[in-house]
C-alpha cells in the first residue's frame, strides 16, 4: 500500500492518467452522444453500435469507467501538488545564498570579474542594477553559511567583498503549482456535474431507467428523480400554451423524469427562416414561475443565447410537432379507394385496414423539405425524380407528414407524406415514402401516384377502377381487341388479356411474369403483347374518363400522347405500391400547424468550478510559459577577484548570452577577466 500510494503520487503517473483521460474525453468528439440506439445503428451499423452501447461511449462523461479514470487522476494530480507545493514554496523563497565557490564553480554558465572600483562604490550600484531587471537579492558574508567552509579556512575572502545572491521570476513555481492545481479544480467540477450520487444509485438499483419511448405520467417512482437530485441535463418539448415542470433526462437506452424546482410554460415560440426557407433560428418564451416564492419572470432563449434562472440554464436545441392536426384522407387499394380521417400528430389511433385493425402512429408535421443537390443521393433519390431538367441548388418539396403504421404483430411501417404534388419532368405526383422489409433489410422506397390537371386522384381511379371492375373490363377488352375480328385466335386472346388485367390488378407487373413463362423468344414476345394490350385498355379507360370530364367542364380533352404517358404511371404506380407490400397510404387535405419548442435544461454545479480551474490553468501555463526563472551569484575569490554566476530552472543555450549582457552591464564596476 505504501508503493501504491507512493506511485499514486508521483508524477510520472499523473502524467500517464491525464493523458489517458484526455484520450477518454475525445471520444465525446468523435462519437455523437447520447443518441438512441437505433440512430447509432443507422449511423455506424449494428456491430459498432452494440460496441459503443457496451462500452459506454455513446454517453462518455458520464460512463463509470470515465468516472473512474476522471476520479483518478484528480487524486494522483492533487497527491502531487500536495507533496511538491511545500519544498517549491521553501526554494521560490529561499536566495541559495548557502552555495559558496566550490559548487559555483561547477555551473556552466559562469565569469571571472577583477574589481574595478572600491567596494564600497560597487555594492550601492550592483543593487540599482538588480532592481531595476527585476532581481531580489541576499548579501551574506563569504564563508558564512556558504558551505565552503574549507575553502574559506585554506583561502579566506577578503572581508570586504560579501557574498550576493539574487533571483527573479520565482512566479513561475506558481505557475507549476496553479496549473496542477487546476487541473484538480476541473477534476471535481467534472466530477460534480458527473453526479457520483446517481451513479451509486443506478448501481445500487435504487433507480432505474424507463424505456425512451414510455410517456412521463407513466414512468414509476423508481425512475424519477427529485429537485434535489444533482447535476442533470435534460430535454423538455413544450407546444404554445403548455406547462411543465420536469425534464426527461437520457441516460443510454433509458430514461429518467427530473422534477424541475420551477414551472416552465412557453409564451411563444418563433422559426424565422432564411430566403431559401432554411430555419433562421428558433425563439421561445418562457414563463418560470417559482412555486416557493411565487416569483414570475419571463425568458427569452434562441440559438446561441441561452437564459438563466437561478441554477438552471435554458438552452434552445430546436423544434418539433406540438400536435398538428390533419385532415387526410385514407387511399386504400392504392390510392382507389379512400376514407376520411381526422388525425393529431402524437396521438395514435386505430383504423380498420382490409378488415383488420391497425394502428395509425402521426409523429411530425414538417412545413419545409428543403433538399439541396447533395441530399439527392442521400435520400436514395434520383435527380430526375427530384427536379426533372432543371439544375436548381436546392428544392423545397414542400410539407411532408411523418407516419408510422403498426399492425396487430407490433410490425411498424413508417411513412413521409408529402402534401403537395411534386413535379416530375412537368407532371404532378402525389408522392409517399414507405419503408419496406425485405429478406436482407428494412429500405425505403418512394410511392407516386400520377395526379391529373386539377391535382386529384380522379383520374388515376376511373382509369384503374375500369380495369378492376369485370364489367368494364370485358367492355374494354371488347374495344381493343375488335380489330381482331371474331376468330378462335381472337377469343382465346381476349381469354388471356382478361385473364392478364386480373392478374395485374392482384400482383402488378410481377404477376405477368408466370412460372410457365420462360426467356424463350415466344413467351417473350408474349408477355410484350400483354403488357402492350393492358396498356391499350388502360388508355381506353382513361379516354372515357376524359370525355365524360370534358363533357362536364366543356374543355376538350387532352391529346392520345398525354394519355398514353398517363397510364404509363398509373399502371407502374400501382404495380409499384403492390411491390411495396400494398402498404396503406394518406393523402393531406389541410392541417393546423402547432409548432412546440425543444428545450435542453442544465443544472450544472460544477461548471463555475470547472470555469476557476480553467482561469487557474490558464494563469500557471502563463507564468510558466513568459516568466523565466533566473538566479544570479557573486563570489569573492581569494586573489581578489569576483566570480559571477547565472543559472536557470533549465539548460538553456542562451544563457551564455544573458552572462555576457551581465558582465558587460557590470563593466564600470568589475573588468572580466579570462575564464580559468
Amino acid at each position: 500500500m505504501r508503493r501504491f500510494w507512493h506511485l499514486l503520487g508521483s508524477m510520472p503517473f499523473a502524467v500517464a492518467i491525464l493523458a489517458v483521460v484526455a484520450v477518454a474525453a475525445s471520444i465525446g468528439s468523435l462519437v455523437e452522444q447520447n443518441q438512441p440506439f437505433a440512430a447509432q445503428v443507422g449511423d455506424v451499423g449494428l456491430w459498432w453500435a452494440t460496441v459503443h452501447a457496451r462500452l459506454g461511449v455513446d454517453d462518455v462523461y458520464r460512463a463509470p469507467w470515465f468516472l473512474a479514470l476522471l476520479s483518478l487522476m484528480t487524486l494522483s494530480t492533487a497527491l502531487c501538488v500536495w507533496r511538491k507545493t511545500p519544498g517549491m514554496w521553501r526554494e521560490a523563497r529561499t536566495h541559495r545564498a548557502h552555495l559558496g565557490v566550490r559548487q559555483l564553480s561547477a555551473l556552466p554558465h559562469r565569469r571571472t570579474l577583477a574589481v574595478s572600483v572600491a567596494p564600497g562604490r560597487w555594492r550601492y550600484a550592483l543593487e540599482q542594477t538588480l532592481r531595476q531587471h527585476g532581481f531580489s537579492w541576499a548579501w551574506t558574508e563569504q564563508g558564512g553559511r556558504a558551505g565552503s567552509a574549507a575553502v574559506a579556512s585554506a583561502l579566506p575572502a577578503p572581508p570586504a567583498l560579501p557574498a550576493l545572491s539574487a533571483r527573479k521570476g520565482m512566479g513561475r513555481r506558481l505557475g507549476y503549482v496553479l496549473t496542477h492545481l487546476g487541473i484538480v479544480v476541473i477534476g471535481v467540477g467534472g466530477l460534480l456535474d458527473g453526479n457520483l450520487p446517481l451513479q451509486w444509485q443506478r448501481l445500487t438499483g435504487d433507480v432505474v431507467l424507463a424505456p425512451l419511448d414510455a410517456s412521463p405520467a407513466s414512468l414509476p417512482r423508481e425512475s424519477r428523480i427529485g429537485r434535489d437530485g444533482g447535476a442533470f441535463r435534460g430535454a423538455l418539448r413544450l407546444a404554445p400554451g403548455e406547462t411543465a415542470g420536469a425534464v426527461s433526462v437520457h441516460m443510454g437506452e433509458g430514461q429518467l423524469l427530473r422534477e424541475l424546482p420551477v414551472n416552465v410554460r412557453l409564451e411563444r415560440f418563433d422559426m424565422p427562416v432564411h430566403p431559401n426557407g432554411q430555419p433562421r433560428d428558433f425563439i421561445s418564451e418562457l414563463q418560470v414561475s417559482d412555486p416557493a416564492t411565487g416569483e414570475r419572470r419571463t425568458l427569452r432563449v434562441s440559438m446561441n443565447k441561452p437564459a438563466q434562472y437561478g441554477a438552471l440554464t435554458f438552452y434552445q436545441s430546436g423544434f418539433d410537432d406540438g400536435g398538428s392536426r390533419v385532415q387526410a384522407v385514407l387511399l386504400a387499394q392504392g390510392g382507389l379507394d379512400e376514407q376520411a380521417l381526422d388525425v393529431q400528430v402524437g396521438a395514435p389511433q386505430p383504423v380498420l385496414w382490409q378488415g383488420q385493425a391497425i394502428r395509425l402512429e402521426p409523429t411530425a408535421w414538417h412545413p419545409r423539405n428543403i433538399v439541396s443537390a447533395r441530399e439527392v443521393e442521400a435520400l436514395g433519390l434520383s435527380d430526375a425524380f427530384l427536379q426533372g431538367r432543371a439544375t436548381a441548388a436546392t428544392r423545397d418539396l414542400g410539407p411532408s407528414l411523418e407516419l408510422a403504421w403498426r399492425d396487430a404483430s407490433g410490425q411498424l411501417r413508417e411513412q413521409t407524406i408529402y402534401r403537395d404534388p411534386i413535379q416530375i419532368d412537368g407532371k404532378p405526383y402525389l408522392v409517399a415514402g414507405t419503408s419496406v422489409s425485405g429478406a436482407a433489410e428494412a429500405r425505403a422506397v418512394f410511392l407516386r401516384l400520377p395526379l391529373d390537371a386539377q391535382g386529384s386522384l380522379r383520374t388515376y381511379r376511373e382509369t384503374l377502377g375500369a380495369l378492376r371492375d369485370p364489367a368494364r373490363r370485358a367492355s374494354l377488352i371488347e374495344e381493343v381487341t375488335a380489330p381482331l375480328g371474331g376468330g378462335a385466335d381472337a377469343r382465346r386472346l381476349r381469354v388471356s388479356l382478361a385473364a392478364a388485367v386480373g392478374e395485374f390488378m392482384d400482383g402488378g407487373f410481377r404477376a405477368l411474369d408466370t412460372p410457365a413463362m420462360d426467356d424463350s423468344p415466344q413467351h417473350a414476345r408474349a408477355r410484350r403483347m400483354l403488357v402492350e394490350l393492358l396498356s391499350r385498355a388502360a388508355l381506353a379507360a382513361w379516354r372515357d374518363a376524359q370525355d365524360a370530364a370534358s363533357a362536364q367542364s366543356g374543355q376538350s380533352a387532352p391529346d392520345v400522347e398525354q394519355g398514353l404517358s398517363f397510364t404509363a404511371d398509373a399502371l407502374l404506380g400501382y404495380s409499384a405500391w403492390i411491390d411495396a407490400g400494398r402498404p396503406p397510404l394518406l393523402r393531406v387535405a389541410a392541417v393546423s400547424a402547432v409548432d412546440a419548442t425543444v428545450l435542453q435544461v442544465t443544472q450544472a454545479p460544477g461548471a463555475g468550478v470547472v470555469y476557476a480551474g480553467m482561469a487557474m490553468l490558464g494563469l500557471g501555463v502563463v507564468l510558466m510559459v513568459l516568466v523565466p526563472e533566473r538566479r544570479l551569484w557573486l563570489r569573492g575569490l581569494p586573489d581578489g577577484r569576483v566570480l559571477l554566476a547565472l543559472a536557470a530552472h533549465r539548460p538553456m543555450p542562451s544563457l551564455d548570452e544573458e552572462l555576457d549582457a551581465w558582465a558587460a552591464r557590470l563593466q564600470p564596476l568589475f573588468t572580466p577577466q579570462p575564464l580559468e
